[in-house]
């Protein structure tokens, strides 16, 4: 085997063939290149001005990682026929000692390439070998037993060893070269369809990938009903099955319902629909579209929620759950004391009763129920006046004195009016409605007796003073029931 030695100065960062001389040759690929005296603690390769081709079709530049030989002060490779066969033009191989510090990121090239000769006849054999690399990388030139039954283990020309297995239990025959049946012992039970019968649908529930594949039928007896495997891997689901449905045109119906009539009869006997339609005509469509109107409410559910009909309770009447506390209010009679309105059982929120008779009159009068009708504190007193439509023919609020009318006051039985004397007026008016005409004293704010013109009526009294009161200056004037 042939030898080139490359020799790398770790001062100066140069490369030399060995002998000084720079043409050595490679006579095949074979060949052995060491490379020296390069330091310890880096990865070397030496790195080749060519192009080649990858495993993906792109063009690189190759470089080979040179390894350690044992008990040796060199480091050793051989370059493979792929970069060989790029220099079948100059037959020249650009070579480069590049040094790697991949623990410190260092990377250190020889300053100087060796340009090393490829030997014609490599170059012949690259040219064929690229002229036939498909044949020749795939060409097998080894065929031996593996260790294991069944297999045989095959190298191709780079070496690469494929395992092939070979299952001589099995004869693979072309569907073409079949002659006869198949039997079906011999077909697996997802290629063959079968019928099987169960009790009940908890049987058919109950089948398992044992029992049906796809495709397989399975009848129920209990309802008479057929299903198809759809999906074994669900069994023990509904998500597995698939109900059998025939449909069948109206015309094309025979047996029991035989004709329209037939039909009309089983629908009013199974929906209790009334047999006494209109028979104007003897065609069904008339008798389904002389059918009595249902209304609207026919199309709505019974229930307590939003649209739904309401149903009577055992009494015949709406339950008072569903209806509003104060949709309803209705008058539950008198009694003599309020502590009795805890007796009006019927009672419920919004009714009301009256209290006519009790001891306290402050508690008489018109009670209305806010809770339950047993407890006394929510029966509420509606506090009321009795209404006063005018006063001398006034409506509103009403100031006798802008009536001209004195306030009147009771002193016992007997009324009396205060005069205010505001130094203008010398006439004032009272009114005492008693009837009859009274006898009248008039008082100043000492109470004396004081002298004035009166003139009384069964209903006022005015009184005229000689000069107008001072204002501040009172005056009372007493009348005589």
């Amino acid at each position: 085997m042939q030898t080139i030695v490359i020799a790398y100065d770790d001062g100066t960062h140069a490369i030399t063939a060995d002998n000084g001389y720079a043409g050595a040759t490679i006579d095949n690929s074979s060949t052995e290149i060491r490379v020296t005296g390069t330091p310890e603690g880096y990865e070397v390769r030496l790195e080749f001005d060519v192009v080649v081709r990858d495993n993906n079709g792109m063009n690189r530049k190759p470089f080979i990682v040179l390894e350690e030989v044992p008990g040796e002060d060199y480091l050793s490779c051989t370059v493979p026929d792929t970069i060989l066969n790029a220099c079948t033009r100059t037959h020249k191989l650009p070579t480069q000692v590049v040094l790697y510090d991949s623990e410190n990121g260092i990377v250190t090239a020889s300053k100087n390439i060796l340009i090393l000769n490829v030997a014609p006849s490599v170059d012949a054999f690259g040219a064929f070998v690229s002229a036939y690399v498909d044949k020749w990388t795939r060409a097998i030139i080894k065929i031996e037993q593996d260790s294991e039954t069944g297999y045989i283990v095959v190298t191709d020309m780079e070496g690469n060893e494929q395992e092939i297995q070979f299952d001589l239990s099995i004869l693979h025959l072309p569907a073409a070269n079949i002659d006869g049946i198949i039997s079906v012992s011999n077909l697996p039970p997802s290629a063959t369809g079968e019928v099987v019968e169960v009790d009940t649908e908890s049987d058919r529930l109950a089948l398992d990938a044992e029992d049906v594949q796809n495709g397989d039928v399975v009848y129920v007896a209990q309802s008479q009903l057929m299903y198809v495997v759809k999906d074994e891997t669900a069994l023990g689901t509904e998500a597995a099955w698939q109900v059998y449905r025939a449909k069948v045109s109206w015309g094309d119906v025979e047996g029991q319902i035989s004709n329209q009539t037939d039909l009309r009869d089983a629908l009013a006997e199974v929906a209790n629909v009334q047999p006494d339609w209109s028979e104007a005509d003897a065609t069904a469509d008339d008798y389904i579209k002389n059918k009595p109107s249902l209304g609207t409410a026919s199309a709505l559910n019974a229930g307590t929620q939003p649209g739904n009909v309401p149903v009577l309770n055992a009494d015949g009447q709406i339950s008072p759950s569903q209806i509003p506390e104060l949709a309803i209010s209705r008058p539950l009679g008198t009694v003599s004391e309020k502590a009795d309105l805890v007796n009006l059982s019927a009672g419920q929120t919004g009714d009301w009763a009256f209290v006519l008779e009790d001891d306290d009159p402050a508690n008489n009068g018109m009670y209305i129920l806010g809770g339950t009708y047993s407890v006394l504190a929510d029966w509420k007193h509606v506090e009321t006046a009795a209404q006063v439509f005018s006063v001398d023919g006034e409506t509103g609020t009403v100031d006798l004195r802008s009536l001209g009318y004195t306030k009147v006051f009771f002193d016992g039985n007997d009324p009396y009016g205060l005069i205010e004397g505001d130094g203008e007026s010398t006439e004032f008016e009272i009114y005492h409605g008693l009837g009859t005409i009274p006898l009248v004293d008039i008082y100043d704010g000492d109470g004396l007796r004081t002298t004035a013109g009166i003139e009384a009526t069964a209903s006022t009294v005015t009184v005229t003073f000689y000069s107008a009161p001072e204002e501040g200056e009172d005056f009372k004037v007493v009348i005589h029931a």
